[in-house]
C-alpha cells in the first residue's frame, strides 16, 4: 500500500532496519475507512408501515378490552350503590317510628303518672322527621346513577362527567350521614363510600 513504501522509503533513507508489522499499519489513521451502504428508504417503508400499523391495531384492541373491564367493573359497583341506597331509603320510616317509640318512654317515664299529651308527641316526632328527612337525596342519588349509566354508553369521552356524578354521589351521600342519625344508616353510608372511592379509582383512567 501507499502507507507501506511511503514508509519504508524514509527508513531505507535513514538507514534504519525496522522490520513494519501490520499492526503498525493498523494504528494508522484513515488505514480502513468502512462505509455503510447508503439505505433506500422507498424499498423499507412498506415494511415500516406494516410494522407501525400493526402496533396501532394491537395498541387499540388493548385500550378497548381495557375499556370493557372498566365499564363492566363500574356498572357492577353502580348497581351494588343502588342495592345499598335502596336499603337506606328502606331504612328510612323505621328511623322515624323508633324515635317515636323512644320519646314515648322517655316522656312517661319523665311526665307524673306516665301520661303523655298525643299533640305534644306528634309535634317533638314532626320536628325529628323533618329534621332528618333523607328523602331527596335519595331521590338524587337514584338520578345520578341512572345518568352515570347513560355516560358509560356514550362514544364521546366522558371522563370529567363521570367524575362530577360520582362527587353529586358523594355529596349527598355526605349530607346523609349528617341527617339520618342512625346507626344502621350511617354503616351503610361507609359502604356506600367505599363503592364510590372504588368508581373514583377506575375513572381516573377513562378520558
Amino acid at each position: 500500500t501507499s502507507y507501506y513504501k511511503a514508509i519504508k522509503e524514509v527508513l531505507d533513507e535513514l538507514g534504519i532496519a525496522w522490520e513494519i508489522r501490520l499492526e503498525h499499519l493498523l494504528a494508522l489513521p484513515g488505514l480502513l475507512v468502512v462505509e455503510e451502504p447508503a439505505e433506500d428508504l422507498e424499498t423499507l417503508w412498506p415494511a415500516v408501515e406494516q410494522a407501525l400499523g400493526q402496533a396501532v391495531h394491537t395498541l387499540r384492541e388493548m385500550r378497548r378490552l381495557e375499556g370493557g373491564r372498566l365499564e363492566e367493573d363500574i356498572r357492577c359497583r353502580v348497581q351494588r350503590i343502588e342495592e345499598l341506597n335502596r336499603e337506606i331509603e328502606n331504612r328510612t320510616p323505621l328511623v322515624t317510628q323508633e324515635y317515636r317509640s323512644r320519646l314515648t318512654q322517655r316522656l312517661q317515664e319523665l311526665l307524673p303518672e306516665g301520661i303523655v299529651e298525643p299533640g305534644r308527641l306528634i309535634t317533638e316526632v314532626a320536628i325529628f322527621a323533618e329534621r332528618s328527612s333523607i328523602a331527596e337525596e335519595v331521590v338524587r342519588i337514584y338520578s345520578h346513577l341512572s345518568q352515570l349509566r347513560l355516560s358509560l354508553e356514550a362514544d364521546e369521552a366522558v371522563g370529567r362527567k363521570l367524575d362530577f356524578l360520582i362527587q353529586e354521589i358523594n355529596r349527598e351521600v355526605n349530607t346523609i350521614a349528617s341527617k339520618a342519625n342512625d346507626l344502621q344508616i350511617s354503616q351503610v353510608v361507609v359502604e356506600v363510600k367505599s363503592e364510590i372511592e372504588k368508581i373514583r379509582e377506575q375513572i381516573q383512567n377513562i378520558e
